[in-house]
């Protein structure tokens, strides 16, 4: 490994370390704080169920409880939504910015490490697996509304006690939050893998290959990918920014001093 690798594959594991830290605990307030909202409006419908003959299908629909309460749950998340997706944009923005420099306008200059703002947007808001991260978080948003109003109703037919209904709420918010860090470590991987690329373009490079982390953590796919490309390099538009969600695999571009050890030419 060559002392730029060296420095490169450090600061892009900080990078993707310090910012994954950042997503998780900002993330993490977001989802407590719509949990609490939501919990408040499930405690309100039963104690109205309550004061009245009781927890029924009848009683949840009565008034236009039923409906209320989702039209609070989709407006308690659709103002989270808009906050993940600003939280998420802000986190691949500083990502980008800390592997390949702040972003520059400057028309004619050529400044190293630098690109325009329209190339950073391009790059976080590219898509993996058919969608970019906003589309994704609306998904993941839609499919947790959905799950909950279908538990609610099926709660309160079968008379299931308000303490259990909660238990409930909180364990899909537990998995509506590991969704949203799922994303946040893909996207912040694939914004700094996607950048590198870019980079390498941009400066005439041709070739460059897979890294992984040797530890338990690391997937099969990416540990042979990574065998085998470094050993047969590929050109820069057949890399993978990613492979899978919270994949951690880095991109390494071929340098000259590489291609001259190796004899081979850059194109």
């Amino acid at each position: 490994m060559t002392n730029k690798e060296y420095w490169e594959k450090r600061l892009g594991g900080n990078t993707y370390n310090s910012q994954s830290k950042k997503a998780k605990k900002e993330l993490l307030k977001l989802y407590k704080e719509q949990a609490e909202l939501i919990k408040n409006d499930i405690l309100n419908l039963y104690y109205n169920m309550i004061s009245d003959d009781g927890i029924s299908t009848t009683n949840l629909y009565r008034y236009g409880r039923f409906k209320e309460l989702l039209k609070s749950i989709e407006n308690i998340t659709g103002q989270r939504e808009n906050k993940e997706i600003a939280l998420i944009t802000k986190i691949l923005e500083d990502t980008y910015i800390s592997v390949l420099g702040k972003p520059s306008n400057m028309e004619g200059a050529v400044v190293w490490n630098l690109t325009n703002d329209e190339k950073m947007l391009e790059v976080i808001n590219a898509n993996f697996k058919g969608a970019n991260f906003k589309t994704r978080i609306q998904r993941n948003r839609r499919k947790f509304i959905n799950t909950l109003q279908r538990e609610i109703s099926s709660a309160v037919a079968g008379r299931t006690t308000m303490d259990r209904v909660i238990a409930t709420l909180m364990a899909r918010h537990g998995v509506a939050y590991n969704e949203a860090d799922r994303l946040a470590r893909t996207e912040i991987m694939r914004t700094i893998n996607q950048g590198r690329i870019n980079q390498g373009k941009e400066k005439g490079y041709k070739l460059g290959y897979y890294a992984y982390i040797d530890d338990d953590k690391h997937c099969d796919l990416c540990a042979r990918l990574a065998e085998e490309t470094k050993k047969n390099p590929i050109p820069l538009e057949d890399l993978e920014p990613i492979h899978h969600p919270r994949c951690r695999c880095g991109i390494r571009i071929l340098t000259k001093l590489e291609m001259k050890k190796r004899g081979i030419e850059n194109g």
